[in-house]
């Protein structure tokens, strides 16, 4: 059939045909808000049949009544006075006709209250109404809302604009008015109203009356309002259309055609593209899915094809598209509507079934009922592809025909139909999205499916959960979806996050009591735990941004959505506050702060997809209604508190500017001074100049009351810059108490305070000039083209400041905003500079809310210059040499303030890292190394007392860099290492559940499985997190396991190499990220052509930390488990062919020696050594070449330098005899050979704890007898030359031969020497019988040089030696089994997929320790070292982070204590003299308190030790009354044994 779409359904007899692709919407009116609809038209004929079978799984809703067909219903009104009050008018509405009733404009609330219970459908409404009365010059807006029950819906507002547009429509002055919000009764029992609220303006004049509204009637239809005369008035209805564009299921264009059951939109969803949006809605008791093209095409050409949504929008009339595409099918039931609500407050309701998605081009849409409950198939696919049939040609405009078909035969999609669940297409990236990449995510409650939708689908990846078959979960769970990340909550409430690409556990988060809401990109998360605790999180690393609690501010949130830029987070209420209406309200929350900006209209019972974010601006949202689905710009429903205007400044109001009636002072004096009384109470604020110095003023606020006390509440101080000072000029807004301060080159708006102790608060503070080098420019002019003209108003009466660029141009920023942050980046970064430089000269209040002011933005990340930027990152880089004296209190008091707190992004560049932007200035700045040691010591700060260990990451990063600089404190290293040791972690009992155990190696475990043993068993164990996602049993046994966990990074041991560019699509890498089976030889093949290569690139590079730093209890653990996990198994395999190789020495020596060498049979032995030898000298060479200084400084390697060239050697020497046959040739090599292989054997093994001991103490001794060996060998050698002479020497040339023994060749003069020692006196025994006195002195010298004086040395150092060996074997234990760890690391990046097969290379591990365990530690250092565990310079007022019986306490403020809050300091500078006086002062107070403390603690001692006597005395005496109570019963039962011998006795005696 021409101009119909057909919709193909195999195995079905009957075929639904789709309704034509109709023309596009025409502009009605002029006016973009109001417009009339256009005239009907004749649809094509549609017939539908079903082609599904009903499906009777669920019988819950076979019990719902059947519902009576609804008809239009007029109502008229009545007053009813009983219900009204001052505060609200109510009106009965009756179907009864009335007289119009008159409703008063100064009356803001006005209620009408149904007089029948109403069907639960949805209704169209109409009112008539008459404005002729209504003076709208006064009234702002009036709104309509509904409430049912005690639930509001969303606002419709109608501006005052709209309203002069719809007064100047009528003909005869009544208006028939069609509300484009419907009245949807969600249960026939409840109360229905429909409330009004009129506006009148936030200024009104007391001689101008806003008038009244006379009502006529009010219309409900469940049917479309027809657009044609009305009978009472004769006017046209005129249609509200407060959106962009609007779609509505139930619009027909024959409005005579009418449905069995009302059509309301169960689900919709949008491509990615925005292009297309499917909805997917219930008519006729059917289910209808269409596709509805967004792209505005017309036949005149006035839009193209374009796929941006804000294209779509930008300066467009409102237009309701058409559907493109259609699908119907029948169903067994009717859609229970209330489905979306809480299935704890309605059990009898079934949870959510039906959904729709989407993919990016609408080339595909899934139609998924999770339980059966609709439909015969859980999953239904359907292509939309475009037909070569002809359009009509009847029509003006036209979208493309397309065409649905469902796909069969795929075996992937046959398997989603069979199983149930919830899903949608997705992709992991952000950007660069192309639909080759686009998946589709399944979730059945038990197992999320992961498929490729390109071409054909594929089965990717499955991962198992245990959430429990809770289909509510498995919504949320799909829904909540977001870049490489999904979520889900366990039946312990713990939050997990998991990795789409790899299948992998994140991390573990903290309770919460529902999902979470992440941004677009994936890098926020918003939480929610019970009952209103909101915190937003970075996602990677769950470090909290902020917190708050929604209730504060009178709105429950609910369904929080992220805008595009992630600036602010939309949440919808279940709350009302009429201040703001009468309407559902929602809130639009600051991202980073979670504070409240501007509060919002939306309808109610919203769904979490319900409200969506669109465009890329992040400025409008789909809002789903009914049977209507809109797209709506977010400033249209932004509601101010009454009275505040609802207006808001745009790019109109820079051609509106005005001067502003404020209360100014234009000229610096000191009599110049502004009075402002505060409302509502007897205070006054007087704003004035106070002279500072010569033509330098400082502007005071006072605050007096009624009693004449008097508080200086702030005092700002002169605007200097580079020696010029700024003049300043003062505005006061009295309304709203603000006070505004304009400079030559900045411009601040003050809060005013309220109460008598109260602070004035920074809302802004923007830099004016273009550039900051304009400064000089604009001093040097004198102030002359900056006068007070700068400051002006807009007709929203919002303050603007103006200000010009070099071009001459003017521009504009309103200063009413609380968020300075909404203006441009870089005025906003040199305002807080300018800030930076009053500093040191205000007061305590003035710092104090410069913190503020500063903390509340700390951790925005904007655009400056095209590149991301935050405030530390502009203050770090415009630190130099001039402004230190400046910046240098300022960073102080800013990390030491409790108004600030940082958290750093996961993944910082190293532009985007402070540290490492101040040891960059460092290199030029010697002194800013304090302020780099001031932000490391709060981010070791934070991360103990927070329990998250995400916050030291940029001091990690910054490690490699802090070691390379020559020019450190000695002890900065050491005390940041002992700094990042016992950070704990939040969610230990989580982790120990999840954990695996890093088992130390065991022989036997090499030969048999190793049974699985519970982590009590071990006595210091460390751990890895199980990263798989499935579920597993709490072990109660580990609640008795009390040692404290903490956790370690392996970025303290090196730096972890960046990933090289994957340049696989996100479909392989999802498909190659399972985990490979590699065999043996695979491994050793890449292990051989690794070590082949005489160069290769290290991938990691341990730290050159010291050594005394090794004695941590982080990097003893990860030293721990790397040995256990990989590198006990490196150094296996290197000593056991070590070990062959020094077996075939072995066996070549013992073999010669005992004649066991038959012809040429050690040929073969001596070619192994040189071969072996020769690998293991190539292995050398490549580790000098790798490290050559680490090669050089280590006594190692100079050692297996010596262990395999003397063997290659003599192997070569021996080979040589043996081909000449050369029986004596030397053997000597050989010999040394077999001492220096048993010292390397010995040497290998100090990996071993016992035997490195010895190890370390001779290699202690030997370093340090080194010179003592060079000493004693000058002696020998001295000792040699003198005997030679005395007893050899010849005094003339010709000389008789003595016969002396003494060796006259030199080297065995000295070997005879040396051996004197051991007591060897043959080559002089004859001449201790002579009487040469010379040659007696001679030996009385060697010997008390020998055997007194040297040989006393050599036992002295080697004691010293001994000692420091016996204190550093452990450090020099763990050194080497870190090479070992290094060596391993390393050769795993190079064998393909062996990392990516492994779960035993996490970034994270986790140990315990007890208390007994840190104080040890703690103790093994100074008492400044154990008490405080990082303090910055004594100079600076750095943090001082104390610690106190193991417990970590918040720092101590050395800026703050020292500075008075009313002193003034002559300085640009804090005087640090007085920073030191504080310092004094807290120490004193500290040893006063811990003096208090010990009395106390004595005193308390002494009472419980005199309870304790009391208690002896009363369990004394209690055993003494025992001891009598027993004697007595024991004497009871001997005289009862007595008598009962008696007994006995004389019955035997009767007896006998």
């Amino acid at each position: 059939m021409e101009g119909h779409v057909v919709v193909e359904v195999p195995k079905e007899e009957n075929s639904a045909s789709i309704n034509p692709t109709s023309e596009n919407s025409e502009q009605i009116s002029q006016q973009p808000s109001i417009a009339a609809d256009p005239p009907p038209q004749k649809p094509p004929s549609k017939s539908s049949e079903c082609i599904d079978e009903i499906v009777q799984q669920l019988s819950i809703c076979e019990e719902l009544p059947q519902q009576n067909e609804p008809e239009s219903m007029r109502f008229y009104f009545t007053s009813n006075e009983t219900d009204s009050s001052e505060k609200i008018s109510v009106f009965n509405a009756e179907q009864d006709e009335k007289e119009p009733v008159q409703i008063n404009a100064s009356q803001r609330f006005t209620e009408f209250i149904m007089g029948v219970y109403l069907e639960e459908v949805v209704y169209n409404i109409r009112i008539a109404l008459n404005l002729e009365n209504l003076n709208i010059d006064e009234i702002e807006s009036i709104s309509f809302s509904q409430r049912h029950g005690s639930f509001f819906g969303g606002l419709e507002i109608f501006t005052r604009q709209e309203l002069t547009d719809l007064s100047a429509s009528s003909k005869s002055g009544t208006l028939v008015l069609g509300l484009h919000r419907q009245f949807c009764v969600q249960r026939k029992s409840e109360v229905q109203a429909f409330n009004m609220e009129i506006r009148t303006s936030n200024k009104p004049s007391p001689t101008n009356d806003p008038g009244c509204i006379v009502l006529h009637y009010m219309e409900l239809s469940v049917f479309q309002i027809p657009i044609v005369d009305d009978v009472c008035t004769s006017d046209t209805v005129q249609l509200h259309q407060p959106f962009l564009w609007s779609i509505d299921v139930s619009y027909e264009d024959d409005p005579t055609k009418s449905h069995t059951v009302p059509t309301r939109i169960i689900c919709y969803a949008v491509s990615g593209d925005g292009n297309y949006v499917a909805t997917l809605s219930t008519k006729d008791e059917s289910l209808q899915l269409d596709v509805w093209d967004l792209e505005m095409k017309s036949s005149e050409g006035v839009a193209g094809e374009v796929s941006d949504t804000d294209a779509h929008i930008e300066g467009r009339a409102p237009f309701r598209p058409k559907p493109c595409a259609q699908y119907r099918t029948s169903i067994s039931k009717p859609v229970v509507f209330d489905t979306f609500c809480d299935t704890t407050t309605c059990p009898k309701l079934p949870p959510i079934v039906l959904s729709v998605s989407v993919s990016y081009n609408a080339s595909k849409i899934a139609l998924m009922d999770s339980r059966k409950f609709y439909l015969t198939d859980s999953f239904q696919v359907f292509t939309l592809n475009e037909t070569a049939s002809p359009l009509p040609t009847e029509r003006k405009g036209h979208f493309r025909q397309k065409e649905l078909f469902t796909i069969t035969g795929d075996q992937a999609i046959d398997n989603l139909r069979v199983n149930g669940g919830f899903g949608k297409f997705h992709f992991t990236s952000a950007k660069d999205r192309d639909p080759k990449d686009e998946l589709f995510i399944k979730f059945d409650g038990t197992n999320v499916n992961i498929y490729s939708v390109h071409n054909n689908w594929e089965l990717l990846r499955e991962i198992t959960l245990s959430v429990g078959k809770n289909i509510v979960y498995t919504w949320k769970i799909i829904e909540r979806i977001s870049g490489k990340y999904f979520s889900w909550v366990d039946e312990y409430e713990i939050l997990s996050l998991c990795d789409l690409k790899t299948g992998r556990l994140v991390y573990p988060m903290d309770s919460v009591s529902r999902f979470p809401a992440f941004s677009k990109d994936g890098s926020l998360m918003l939480c929610q735990k019970y009952p209103n605790i909101t915190t937003i999180r970075w996602t990677e690393s769950g470090a909290i941004l902020g917190t708050t609690h929604v209730n504060d501010c009178g709105i429950s949130a609910m369904n929080p959505t992220f805008n595009d830029d992630n600036t602010r987070i939309i949440v919808m209420g279940v709350k009302t506050d009429d201040r703001f209406g009468r309407g559902q309200l929602g809130m639009i929350l600051d991202t980073y702060t979670l504070s409240s900006t501007e509060t919002v209209s939306l309808s109610t019972r919203f769904s979490e997809q319900q409200l969506q974010s669109a465009g890329t601006r992040g400025q409008y949202l789909y809002s789903l209604h009914g049977s209507k689905l809109d797209l709506i710009r977010l400033r249209d429903i932004v509601i101010p508190p009454y009275p505040q205007s609802r207006y808001q400044c745009d790019e109109r109001c820079l051609d509106a500017l005005i001067f502003p009636q404020l209360a100014e002072i234009t000229k610096q004096s000191s009599d110049a001074q502004i009075t402002v009384p505060v409302p509502d109470s007897d205070l006054t604020i007087t704003i004035g100049f106070r002279e500072q110095t010569t033509a330098e003023y400082a502007i005071f606020v006072l605050v007096s009351n009624g009693q004449g006390e008097m508080h200086e509440a702030l005092k700002i101080p002169p605007c200097q810059f580079d020696g010029n000072t700024a003049i300043y000029s003062v505005y006061v807004e009295k309304a709203e108490l603000k006070l505004v301060v304009l400079a030559v080159w900045c411009v601040m708006v003050w809060k005013l305070p309220t109460t008598f102790e109260g602070d004035a608060v920074l809302l802004s503070a923007l830099w004016t000039l273009p550039r900051i080098e304009d400064t000089y420019e604009m001093s040097a002019k004198g102030n002359q083209i900056w006068d007070n003209e700068r400051l002006k108003t807009c007709r929203r009466e919002q303050i603007h400041v103006t200000f010009g660029d070099s071009s001459g141009r003017i521009s504009s920023i309103p200063l009413r905003r609380n968020d300075a942050f909404a203006c441009d980046a870089f005025r906003f970064n040199a305002g807080v500079i300018s800030l930076i430089r009053m500093f040191g000269d205000g007061n305590d209040t003035f710092r104090q809310a410069v913190l503020k002011y500063v903390g509340r933005y700390i951790n925005r990340t904007m655009e400056c210059n095209n590149q991301p930027e935050t405030i530390l990152t502009y203050i770090c880089k415009h630190l130099k040499h001039q402004n230190y004296a400046l910046f240098d209190p300022f960073l102080k008091a800013l990390f030491n303030s409790v108004h600030v707190r940082w958290v750093p992004r996961p993944g910082l560049s190293r532009e985007m890292n402070p540290i490492l932007l101040l040891l960059g200035v460092a290199k030029t700045i010697p002194r800013a190394i304090n302020l780099a040691q001031i932000v490391i010591d709060y981010c070791i700060r934070m991360a103990k007392t927070e329990c998250n260990f995400s916050f030291v990451s940029p001091v990690l990063d910054s490690l490699q860099e802090i070691l390379k600089l020559k020019e450190l404190p000695p002890d900065l290293v050491p005390s940041i290492l002992r700094g990042l040791a016992f950070i704990s972690v939040k969610e230990r009992s989580y982790i120990i559940d999840h954990a695996i155990i890093a088992n130390p190696p065991e022989f036997l475990s090499m030969f048999r499985k190793r049974k699985t043993r519970p982590i009590y068993v071990y006595e210091n164990p460390v751990l890895y997190l199980n990263h798989s996602p499935q579920f597993k049993e709490h072990d109660p046994l580990n609640e008795n396991f009390t040692r404290d966990l903490f956790v370690a990074s392996f970025d303290m041991l090196w730096r972890t190499p960046a990933t090289e560019p994957d340049t696989r699509s996100p479909i392989e890498r999802i498909r190659n990220n399972g985990q490979p089976t590699l065999s043996l030889v695979h491994i050793l093949f890449s292990i051989i052509r690794f070590k082949c290569k005489i160069w290769h690139g290290s991938r990691i590079e341990c730290y050159d930390i010291p050594l005394g730093s090794l004695d941590n209890p982080a990097i003893r653990a990860l030293i721990e488990y790397k040995w256990n996990t990989i590198g006990y198994i490196y150094w296996l395999v290197r000593f056991i062919c070590q070990f062959y190789f020094y077996l075939l020495v072995l066996v070549a020596v013992l073999m010669q020696v005992y004649d066991l060498n038959q012809g040429n049979s050690l040929t073969g032995v001596f070619i192994a050594i040189i071969a072996m030898a020769s690998v293991f000298l190539l292995l050398e060479l490549q580790q000098a070449i790798q490290h050559p200084r680490r090669y050089l400084e280590s006594s190692y390697n100079l050692l297996d330098l010596v262990a395999f060239a003397l063997p290659l050697a003599g192997s070569i020497c021996q080979i040589n005899n043996i081909t000449n046959n050369d029986g004596e040739g030397n053997i000597s090599v050989l010999s040394f050979s077999v001492l220096f292989i048993f010292l390397h054997f010995l040497f290998e093994l100090r990996v071993n704890k016992t035997v490195c001991q010895f190890v370390t103490i001779i290699i202690r001794i030997l370093g340090k007898i080194r010179v003592f060996f060079m000493i004693f060998a000058t002696g020998i050698l001295a000792f040699t030359i003198a005997l030679l002479h005395l007893l050899r020497g010849c005094p003339v040339d010709v000389c008789k031969e003595k016969d002396i023994k003494f060796p006259l060749p030199f080297h065995l003069a000295i070997s005879s020497t040396y051996f004197f020692m051991g007591g060897v006196w043959d080559p002089v025994t004859d001449n201790f019988a002579s009487e040469d006195w010379a040659f007696h002195m001679m030996m009385m010298l060697y010997f008390f040089f020998t055997s007194i004086l040297l040989l006393n040395v050599l036992i002295a150092l080697m004691n010293v030696a001994f000692t420091d060996g016996d204190e550093t074997w452990q450090l020099v234990w763990m050194e080497s089994r870190l090479r070992c760890i290094e060596k391993m690391e390393n050769l795993t990046y190079h064998i393909p997929g062996f990392r990516e097969g492994s779960d035993i290379f996490p970034q994270k591990i986790y140990y315990f320790a007890t208390q007994k365990q840190q104080k040890k530690y703690w103790d093994k250092y100074s008492q400044e070292d154990s008490n405080d565990l990082i303090t910055s310079d004594s100079s600076g007022g750095g943090a001082e982070f104390h610690k106190q019986d193991g417990q970590d306490s918040l720092p101590k403020a050395g800026l703050g204590s020292g500075v008075s809050g009313s002193a003034t300091t002559p300085s640009k500078a804090v005087d640090m003299e007085v920073v030191r006086q504080g310092q004094e002062e807290l120490k004193q107070e500290l040893k006063q308190g811990q003096e208090e403390l010990k009395q106390e603690l004595k005193q308390e001692l002494k009472q419980g030790q005199e309870k304790l006597e009391q208690s002896q005395e009363k369990l004394e005496q209690g055993q003494e009354g025992l001891k009598q109570e027993l004697k007595q019963d024991l004497l009871a039962l001997q005289n009862q044994l007595a008598e009962m011998k008696e007994i006995v006795a004389a019955a035997l005696k009767a007896r006998t």
